[in-house]
């Protein structure tokens, strides 16, 4: 078990990456790059992970993936994730709960594959250079988000999650 203790910050240089193999409880905490031309690896749940893990108000950014899951299931509230290359959270084979989150400035906000069912709720994402939440054969719910300032709102593909009272405005693409 790794506790987080509220205030700290962890300043990663680049190529490394917090990996969790058993459980993790980060409250109030940073998770930063040394260089924010260098971006970090990220936090990546595996699947030896603790599902009682969580992230609850901390801040992620300039990572290449500020939040990786693979057949984990963390909850993730009241997060600010922002400045990632390439995800803000990313989930496989995960049923992860996100919940009172904001995303912004990376190229997708919520990434879902191979079968992940989160339940978002209450997100906030803006300004994505590609997708807010884009799902490839995966389902979940998406509920009272907020989406804005991107291409693509949401983009499924043999996905079919259940959207409720989610609003989708400013990108090119809905």
């Amino acid at each position: 078990t790794l506790t987080i203790e509220p205030n700290t910050t962890i300043l990663f240089a680049e190529y490394t990456g917090l990996y969790i193999e058993g459980k993790l409880t980060a409250n109030e905490a940073t998770f930063d790059a040394v260089d924010q031309n260098s971006p970090w690896q990220g936090i990546r749940f595996e699947d030896s992970s603790d599902d009682d893990s969580n992230i609850d108000n901390c801040t992620i950014k300039y990572a290449t993936t500020g939040i990786d899951i693979s057949a984990a299931s963390p909850t993730i509230s009241n997060t600010s994730i922002s400045n990632c290359e390439d995800y803000g959270i990313r989930l496989e084979n995960s049923s992860s709960y996100i919940e009172n989150c904001e995303i912004s400035s990376v190229a997708t906000a919520i990434y879902c594959e191979n079968n992940s069912t989160p339940t978002i709720s209450n997100a906030t994402i803006n300004d994505c250079d590609d997708f807010g939440i884009r799902m490839r054969n995966s389902n979940g719910t998406i509920e009272y988000s907020e989406i804005s300032g991107g291409v693509t709102g949401i983009d499924l593909y043999n996905s079919s999650p259940t959207i409720i009272h989610t609003d989708i405005s400013d990108c090119i693409l809905y």
